[in-house]
Order: structure tokens, then C-alpha cells, then sequence
């Protein structure tokens, strides 16, 4: 406690924990998006008629259509397909990127920013709008 009886904190210090770990999580992010973008995944539409490879950077690298895609001679049908296999290996790539994301940010605990924030302003760290129920 200090003289004025009230507890003392070192904002230097926490402030300088707080910048660190933002740091860390930085550099954990920048690991994360560089193996999300060597991922490749495939979407499909029409069964497996048409093949789409994309990579965690949303780039296509293959696009595959089996022959019997063209029997019908519907280029409609055909251009449908591959809008949907497209579609459907950018969710799939999306789906990389934000696990490989949430593998970083999974331990990161939002209460324990209120709770410093809250020392800093002399509260316990409840609701930081100040309007915890009671």
C-alpha cells in the first residue's frame, strides 16, 4: 500500500507485459498466415465433374473438369459448376485460415484486459462501462 493508502501497481511494468504479448501474439499471427498460405484445398461441384485447388491465399492454383462435362454440350450448366466448385474450395480455404487464426488467438482471455484495465483505473475489473449490476 502506498502512503495514501491506496494499493500500489506497477504501470510501467504491466503496460510493458500488456506490449510484449501483443508482440507475441503478432509474431504467433505471422506463423499462423504463413502455414495457412502453403495449405492447398479443393472444392468440387457436379459430383467431382469439376475440381477447384486453392490456396490458404485465396489464389486458385487448379481448376479439373472430367470430359463428360462437355457431352451435354450446356455451357451454362458447365460455368455453373465451376462457379460452385470455385466457391466451394474459397470457403473451404477460409475455413484453414481462420482455424489456423483461432489456434492463436484460442488462449487469449478478453478478461484479462478488463481486469488490468480495471487496476489501472482503481476498479477490480469488472465491467469496464462501469456498469456492473448490483
Amino acid at each position: 500500500m502506498s502512503s495514501g493508502g491506496k494499493p500500489e501497481f506497477d504501470l510501467q511494468g504491466m503496460l510493458g507485459g500488456l506490449l510484449g504479448r501483443a508482440q507475441e501474439m503478432k509474431d504467433r499471427m505471422e506463423q499462423a498466415q504463413a502455414r495457412a498460405a502453403t495449405k492447398r484445398v479443393e472444392g468440387q461441384a457436379g459430383g467431382g465433374v469439376v475440381r477447384v485447388v486453392v490456396t490458404g491465399q485465396m489464389e486458385v492454383k487448379e481448376v479439373r473438369i472430367l470430359p463428360l462435362a462437355f457431352e451435354s454440350g450446356d455451357v451454362t450448366m458447365l460455368e455453373d459448376l465451376v462457379t460452385a466448385a470455385v466457391n466451394d474450395a474459397l470457403r473451404r480455404a477460409k475455413d484453414v485460415v481462420e482455424g489456423e487464426a483461432s489456434r492463436v488467438t484460442g488462449d487469449l482471455d478478453p478478461g484479462n484486459l478488463a481486469a488490468m484495465l480495471g487496476g489501472l483505473m482503481g476498479g477490480a475489473g469488472g465491467d469496464p462501462a462501469g456498469e456492473d449490476e448490483g
